[in-house]
């Protein structure tokens, strides 16, 4: 019999919870599947570039108007139990009125981004990509952004089930979600 291959395959009773999650250690980095740990591979060069930038420019407008607050790629959502499913996509938004305080500030947010990002890896295939969409709208985001470096495009996903291809020279619109926010998509890959 071998030796298990991470800590938490010796320690944690299946199937795994969002509290087994938060307790494990932060390498590797996981994402919850109906329990199933899955390991979620560090970004490339051009992904965290365009994570960085997205969130240097949505951070400062969501402040300003006091709409809410971003968040990076490492925040959890639960967003269902029983089994626990917790994704953390590469950048999110919470509405103003979602905001934690206090001790439930310091856990994942319980529930689903008003805004959920994936920025696509070339390792990522758009219908796997599409399924976790399809988990944060079911789970009550309203929009999702799903980057494609590779060709510079973004598919907007709506919890309507209306999909939007922005092209290379279009623009991102916060929509309803984020009022009055846009930036040209070419701005994320200078």
């Amino acid at each position: 019999m071998s030796a298990p291959r991470y800590h938490h395959e010796k320690t944690y009773p299946k199937p795994i919870t969002a509290e087994h999650l938060y307790t494990m250690p932060e390498d590797p980095f996981y994402e919850l599947y109906s329990g199933v740990l899955m390991v979620r591979e560090p970004g490339g060069y051009v992904h965290s570039d365009v994570e960085v930038t997205l969130t240097s420019l949505l951070k400062p407008y969501a402040r300003q108007h006091k709409l809410g607050k971003i968040f990076s790629g490492s925040l959890g959502y639960v967003i269902s139990r029983n089994p626990d499913t917790v994704l953390a996509p590469d950048a999110s938004f919470i509405r103003q009125e979602r905001l934690l305080y206090g001790s439930a500030a310091f856990k994942f947010f319980e529930g689903a981004p008003d805004l959920a990002v994936e920025v696509m890896s070339p390792s990522n295939r758009f219908t796997s990509m599409q399924r976790k969409a399809g988990l944060y709208l079911a789970a009550g985001t309203s929009i999702v952004w799903i980057i494609r470096p590779k060709d510079q495009t973004t598919v907007v996903m709506r919890k309507d089930g209306t999909m939007t291809l922005i092209p290379a020279d279009g623009m991102l619109d916060g929509e309803d979600v984020i009022p009055g926010f846009s930036c040209s998509l070419a701005s994320l890959f200078e």
